[in-house]
């Protein structure tokens, strides 16, 4: 893919995978209130919901941004580029 692609990035994380995370460290609950909100959610497509949004759920437990870091480097973060006429950006 070129560098002069007009777009933007898709960051997707799987929200399966986020919320074992969370389970595997004692926050089990935590991690199955997100899957049941946003399992279903436009956010999430095909198991994959943003990473802004996880990051903004992430920062509303842990304030320090330390807890959605250490998931960041746990959990795969799938990257795709939408050209930027199909973009829906007011």
């Amino acid at each position: 893919m070129s560098m002069n692609t007009e777009g933007y990035t898709t960051e997707r994380m799987n929200l399966q995978d986020v919320c074992a995370w969370l389970k595997g460290r004692g926050m089990g609950a935590t991690g199955d209130l997100i899957l049941d909100n946003f399992l279903y959610h436009t956010w999430t497509e095909d198991g994959m919901t943003r990473t802004d949004v996880l990051k903004d759920v992430f920062q509303a437990i842990d304030q320090s941004g330390l807890l959605f870091r250490e998931m960041e480097c746990d959990v795969i973060t799938y990257m795709g580029v939408t050209p930027i006429y199909e973009a829906h950006v007011d």
